[in-house]
């Protein structure tokens, strides 16, 4: 049956934002190593420090920070399979963090468990990784991935790399590939810039935590239209978070 080969593998999707809400927050000395990274980076842009700061921080693990990482998998109900998912957030980094790897520990079926999102190869995964390292977190088997080829993690599927067909130049968002193979996107009530203005202006982590969910719902469509694998059109999506507070 089709399903089973969705079955043990886990769905992963991460938000982060910018370690402060404004570039002034910051000491003095990662204000300059932001301002000297920014101007490398973004060289061919000319808006404030405040402005690149507070926009695209957030992709880079050294001036930024994980807010919320939520993960899906497929189970199979009393009669048909069933998607549940769930969410991992919190105002304190650290704490977040060993919630999803206890979560990890508890699920692991194999030698490692099966990860795929969308650009999690090159984003989700070495971002986590780093900021494991920032806390003195020892890394997980599934993240112990350094200096390893690429037959060595295989656990790590990524669905951008699987609509780029060996084409490295080519990249494809999630909103775009949702659309092209006629899958609801996530994009409705959220999008990726409003982020930081969710977290850090409205204090709304549940907010954050509802889309980051929906993102991975969103994955595990597109890795199964991927994969020539037919999902009923009833499927039942359970959430086991609860999104009282953080």
């Amino acid at each position: 049956m089709d399903f089973n080969r969705l079955y043990g593998k886990l769905f992963i999707d991460i938000e982060t934002v910018a370690s402060s809400s404004q570039f002034s927050d910051l000491s003095a000395e990662i204000q300059r190593l932001w301002s000297k990274k920014s101007s490398f980076r973004f060289k061919l842009e000319e808006p404030s420090e405040d402005y690149l700061y507070t926009r695209k921080a957030a992709i880079f693990a050294e001036f930024s920070k994980v807010v919320c990482i939520s993960i899906g998998y497929f189970e199979m109900g009393r009669h048909l399979p069933q998607f549940k998912t769930k969410s991992f957030f919190n105002v304190d980094e650290k704490t977040l963090i060993r919630s999803f790897i206890d979560f990890l520990d508890q699920f692991r079926r194999r030698e490692t468990n099966i990860l795929i999102g969308h650009n999690v190869a090159e984003f989700d995964i070495p971002f986590l990784c780093r900021r494991m390292l920032c806390h003195q977190i020892t890394l997980p088997i599934e993240f112990q991935i350094s200096n390893k080829k690429s037959w060595q993690i295989d656990h790590i599927q990524d669905t951008l790399r699987m609509w780029k067909f060996g084409d490295y130049k080519h990249y494809t968002s999630l909103e775009l590939l949702a659309n092209v193979l006629q899958v609801p996107s996530s994009k409705e009530c959220l999008s990726g810039n409003q982020i930081h203005h969710t977290y850090y202006i409205e204090g709304d982590l549940s907010k954050i935590a509802k889309y980051c969910e929906s993102d991975v719902v969103c994955v595990s469509r597109i890795y199964s239209k991927i994969k020539q694998i037919t999902l009923p059109n009833n499927l039942n999506i359970v959430s086991l978070t609860s999104f009282e507070g953080s």
